[in-house]
């Protein structure tokens, strides 16, 4: 859009947005994965799994006043903010799906936005629920 058209259109946007969602398919090569992998008695099984990396920033207030004042730079901070509202960063994804296993810290170092702060939050997480099969239940 041309420049001087810019400030009418963010106000648009700020006013009809309501979430963005981004997603990413990782290569699942974590240690529950590599194990689930080794487990398995299929021959045809597929010897690379992926698993989503996603991120979610809904429009409130305060997001839709950044998009309108063109203060882009700040809305990822909201988002860091935002968990009560359903907001959630790619770092928050990465550093779940490596506590889990799903990811090795090395693919979670490569994709993160602040490796050192995913890192740290993955650290911090509970360890994940573990969740029986059906099988696993009957026995």
């Amino acid at each position: 859009f041309h420049v001087d058209e810019q400030p009418a259109i963010r106000r648009q946007l700020a006013m009809v947005l309501r979430a963005v969602v981004a997603q990413r398919l990782v290569i699942a090569d974590g240690t529950s994965m590599q194990q689930e992998l080794k487990e398995t008695d299929d021959p045809t099984a597929a010897t690379t799994r992926l698993v989503l990396a996603s991120e979610t920033m809904k429009v409130n207030n305060p997001v839709a006043n950044l998009i309108s004042q063109a203060k882009d730079v700040h809305i990822y901070s909201i988002m860091e903010t935002g968990r009560a509202d359903g907001m959630y960063t790619a770092d928050e994804c990465l550093a779940q799906l490596l506590r889990e296993g799903m990811i090795s810290e090395r693919t979670a170092r490569g994709l993160a936005r602040n490796p050192q702060v995913m890192l740290s939050r993955a650290s911090r997480l509970r360890p994940a629920r573990v969740v029986l099969s059906h099988t696993d239940r009957a026995s």
